[in-house]
């Protein structure tokens, strides 16, 4: 996030904002050295990959914003489709990818052991992709009636496409 963003996110004047940028990169030295790198390997080699292979091109115009991003973003979502995989693989009901979490689904009786074998799948999933270091994992159990909620604009609009369905 630039300067303006910031400033627009947090209220305060641009000054302020660069200011805080400034002192971000001053006390996560790093992480920022590690950014510049892959800014600098994308325009060397014209492309950046994930672990698992998944590439994208790269060149003088591509925005250097995409590039320190893909790293991170793109090896999240390696480590979602890995735990998917490995969850169906473990014979787990999966339902759908919500963003960084895995909806799955099971019968009463078997929902605490279906939960623990996505737990591990997620894990596994994050040693594969971070070479050994295991993530940790969160898990939350939504039993009949109730439902799973989230905030974001495209679920609430999943939502009520489903409670118009529902409600013919």
């Amino acid at each position: 996030m630039g300067p303006d963003s910031l400033a627009r996110r947090t209220g305060q004047p641009v000054v302020v904002a660069r200011d805080l940028l400034r002192r971000h990169r001053q006390t996560y030295r790093q992480f920022w050295l590690w950014s510049e790198s892959i800014i600098h390997t994308a325009r060397l080699r014209n492309s950046l990959h994930t672990v698992l292979g998944w590439r994208v091109a790269a060149d003088e115009q591509t925005p250097e914003r995409k590039l320190r991003n893909f790293p991170m973003q793109a090896n999240g979502a390696e480590m979602l489709r890995a735990a998917c995989c490995f969850g169906l693989e473990a014979g787990v009901r999966l339902c759908a990818p919500v963003h960084d979490a895995i909806l799955i689904e099971a019968p009463e009786p078997a929902v605490e052991s279906a939960a623990a074998t996505m737990v591990e799948a997620m894990r596994d999933a994050s040693r594969a992709v971070l070479g050994g270091m295991c993530l940790r994992v969160e898990h939350k159990i939504i039993r009949y009636p109730d439902r799973f909620e989230d905030d974001h604009p495209t679920w609430r609009l999943v939502t009520r496409l489903l409670d118009e369905i529902v409600d013919k």
